[in-house]
């Protein structure tokens, strides 16, 4: 992972890190000195029953104190117990959009693959981002200017 971050600086880009919480972590640690952008895809695939308050939540929210560090807060639908609107995911999403509000993306994560939960409905998802963000200034933050400084 520390090569190709290496090799992926000289181009400008970002590395995107995708997995459970536990995987997302031990990717961070390895890339710990880079300073390279790193993206951490659907929440880290926290478990939304699980609240906020633990040390390995503790550690993500760490991690994205660094200024090159981004977390996309997709897959509402994935960190829930299943059931729509996925409610019970917006503890999560309004605590990582506190820790890192210039830094949050949204992605719809449209095509679902391997979905196991009820199809989720894109709107409703923005909706439920929307809910959570603090007004309008902070949600379009999050759909264009976040995106925006990220890629360029």
């Amino acid at each position: 992972m520390k090569a190709i971050a290496a090799r992926i600086r000289t181009h400008g880009w970002h590395l995107l890190v995708h997995g459970k919480l536990n995987e997302v972590l031990l990717a961070l640690r390895a890339l710990e000195n880079s300073d390279i952008p790193v993206v951490i895809d659907h929440m880290a695939r926290v478990e939304a029953e699980l609240g906020v308050d633990y040390s390995e939540f503790a550690e993500l929210e760490e991690s994205l104190a660094r200024p090159d560090r981004w977390i996309k807060v997709s897959g509402a639908d994935r960190i829930s117990r299943g059931v729509p609107p996925f409610d019970d995911a917006a503890p999560i999403i309004r605590r990582l959009l506190q820790v890192a509000p210039t830094r949050t993306l949204w992605g719809s994560d449209w095509p679902h693959p391997n979905i196991t939960t009820p199809w989720p409905d894109e709107a409703a998802l923005l909706l439920l981002l929307e809910a959570i963000c603090e007004g309008r200034d902070h949600f379009v933050r999050v759909l264009t200017e976040n995106p925006l400084a990220l890629y360029r």
